[in-house]
């Protein structure tokens, strides 16, 4: 492992300690806002709602965007190439997954979720008029 190692300066390292720190905060948030809506499938469970509030008032994916914090916050913390290579591979799976799950929404939810998306930015907040 020590071959792939990269070197980084300390500073870099304890920002992505935060960074890591509030990404779980917001994943933490995010799974709290969607309670019994969420599912590791791409379903949508019976009687399913909309959810709009919390992260989700200014975020479509809010869970993806802590993860994707997450796994390069870990990339650079552990500042090793394995980790980096892992986050990418995530990172890329959600982006392949996000399409897919907003046509699911849109089938469900129609206009209501065509708005919402209108408001709301994918991955992060996008500026109010």
């Amino acid at each position: 492992m020590q071959r792939l190692s990269i070197l980084l300066p300390a500073w870099l390292r304890w920002a992505s300690f935060i960074l890591g720190l509030a990404s779980l905060g917001l994943w933490a948030w995010t799974q709290a806002e969607l309670g019994k809506q969420w599912s590791a499938q791409l379903q949508l469970r019976e009687d399913h709602q909309l959810v709009t509030s919390g992260p989700y008032a200014r975020v479509r994916h809010p869970l993806y965007s802590a993860m994707f914090a997450f796994g390069i916050a870990f990339a650079v913390l552990t500042a090793n190439w394995v980790f980096v290579v892992f986050a990418a591979l995530v990172i890329a799976g959600l982006f392949l997954r996000v399409p897919k799950e907003e046509k699911m929404m849109l089938e469900q939810f129609g206009d209501q979720y065509r708005n919402y998306m209108k408001q709301t930015g994918r991955f992060f907040p996008v500026a109010r008029h």
